[in-house]
């Protein structure tokens, strides 16, 4: 049987566990909230009920079907070159996220811009020279895998494809 001083100190661990993880896991105070850009054509943040500091603020749960889409996508491919805050790339995931299942339009002509945040601009481009649409969440989930593996002290930058339309890129990082 465990002494009560080896239980005390197992307990000790997993709080400072805990709160070690919450404050990962919690959005920074200090984090400059800056000015949430919708792309052409997509809702605007206040037809949305949201504000640019609700986006910086607002911690996503994915749902278990974002996660099972997170999963089973390719990787994302991490460039490096022209990064952007993850705060700021967050922020475009999190309005990205809430447009949900509305679709996600890339013209025939080239890219389209989804979102710009302080040093972030998100946009897809297509793959064959034809016009493309998926959903703006499997859009959003993309904007996901490139925050979650091409993140480097802070800064991201990198495409991924997403699932749902293997004819479109997803480009998260600094501006181009």
């Amino acid at each position: 049987m465990p002494s009560i001083r080896s239980v005390a100190v197992a307990l000790l661990a997993v709080s400072a566990q805990i709160v070690s993880a919450a404050a990962v896991a919690s959005p920074a105070a200090d984090v400059a909230v800056s000015e949430v850009i919708p792309g052409e054509g997509l809702p605007s943040l206040s037809s949305l009920g949201v504000t640019s500091d609700d986006l910086y603020k607002e911690k996503f749960e994915a749902s278990a079907e974002a996660k099972e889409a997170l999963a089973a996508a390719a990787p994302p491919t991490c460039v490096g070159t022209n990064t952007a805050r993850v705060e700021d790339v967050i922020a475009c995931f999190n309005y990205l996220q809430r447009l949900g299942n509305r679709d996600c339009v890339v013209p025939a002509s080239g890219r389209v811009g989804f979102c710009r945040a302080g040093t972030a601009y998100i946009y897809g481009s297509t793959r064959n020279g034809r016009s493309q649409r998926t959903t703006c969440s499997n859009i959003a989930i993309a904007v996901q895998g490139i925050f979650t593996r091409c993140n480097s002290g802070g800064r991201v930058d990198g495409n991924a494809i997403p699932t749902g339309n293997g004819n479109i890129r997803v480009v998260a990082g600094g501006r181009r």
